[in-house]
């Protein structure tokens, strides 16, 4: 034990699993103990014996808060979002505690935007947010997560915001970065929260806000597919109708993606077709509605990809024809 103790001076990072809300008020002892810390996660198993008197326990940290201005990451959420960031096996936290004015007593402890990542990444309020922006937090910072990777303030609220949230970020200027792996608009199809019966979770309508703010999406994944590869490959998670409408709005705001090919030499199309399975179980209602939804977003990639590759066409005609005018 005295060696472990020994080290904590040198400790920059600390997570802690945690079933009880008193390790809130435990956290102040963290706070003076570790001099060099800068990024605190705590994850709670969401039983609610255990969480009872949040807002006593989240008062106490909050007054111990004398010099936290080292901080960069300080984050609350449950062990789900830890095991499965996309498909939760275990509650959530509930958001009552996390809109708790004695919760939001931390946050305008901490160092602005390190508190507007805190904020974002789960369910406060919009007005704490807003607040927190008007108090001069960065709404581009971007913050190097644990894998080594950066995200943006956007990205992260396309994955855990609602839709007015994101809308202020946007009108106040927040934007992703070109240091992150992936962009604003593949964070949108990895929503926390997706639910198909929960139409403002539906993350058709982040890329429809993110496209009318002027925004592209430019990452590409793994195989260096772009943004309808990447719903292609996530099609059995955010359903066969997510997808087409997706499909509706690239074809829209973005139809150079329809043509575009990842390095295996698949284009969205190719790739959805050889996901395809023809001989759906008949007994399966589901798997027969969602195999004849995939064949209509295969019908209408297959004509998206013809009038994009007919305007390349023409283009290209156009061009020659200019270059042998001006000889």
């Amino acid at each position: 034990m005295p060696k472990i103790v020994s080290k904590l001076g040198k400790c920059e990072s600390l997570t802690v699993m945690a079933d009880s809300a008193l390790v809130m008020e435990r956290l102040s002892w963290a706070l003076s103990a570790v001099p060099r810390l800068r990024h605190l996660r705590v994850s709670f198993h969401a039983d609610q014996a255990g969480m009872s008197n949040w807002s006593a326990h989240c008062e106490t940290l909050s007054r111990s808060m004398e010099d936290v201005t080292r901080f960069e990451t300080f984050r609350v959420c449950s062990h789900s979002c830890w095991a499965s960031p996309v498909i939760p096996d275990f509650p959530a936290l509930p958001i009552t505690y996390l809109r708790d004015p004695a919760y939001h007593g931390i946050l305008f402890r901490l160092p602005l935007d390190c508190a507007l990542r805190t904020a974002v990444h789960g369910d406060v309020s919009y007005a704490v947010v807003e607040k927190l922006i008007d108090r001069g937090a960065n709404v581009n910072s971007v913050h190097k997560m644990m894998d080594g990777g950066v995200q943006s303030i956007l990205s992260l609220a396309c994955m855990h915001q609602p839709m007015d949230v994101i809308a202020l970020l946007l009108d106040k200027g927040a934007r992703d970065s070109k240091l992150e792996t992936y962009d604003c608009f593949h964070s949108a199809l990895n929503r926390v929260k997706y639910d198909a019966n929960d139409p403002t979770t539906d993350p058709v309508a982040v890329l429809q806000v993110l496209y009318g703010a002027s925004l592209t999406s430019w990452s590409r994944d793994h195989h260096q597919g772009g943004l309808l590869h990447f719903a292609m490959n996530k099609i059995d998670h955010i359903t066969p109708r997510v997808v087409h409408c997706i499909v509706a709005v690239v074809h829209r705001r973005q139809p150079a993606l329809a043509t575009l090919s990842d390095r295996r030499g698949h284009t969205p199309l190719s790739l959805l077709l050889e996901s395809l399975d023809p001989n759906p179980y008949e007994e399966n209602e589901k798997e027969i509605h969602d195999t004849m939804a995939m064949c209509t977003i295969a019908k209408n990639l297959s004509k998206l990809e013809r009038a994009r590759r007919r305007d390349e066409s023409e283009s290209h005609e156009n061009v020659a024809e200019f270059r042998t005018f001006s000889l």
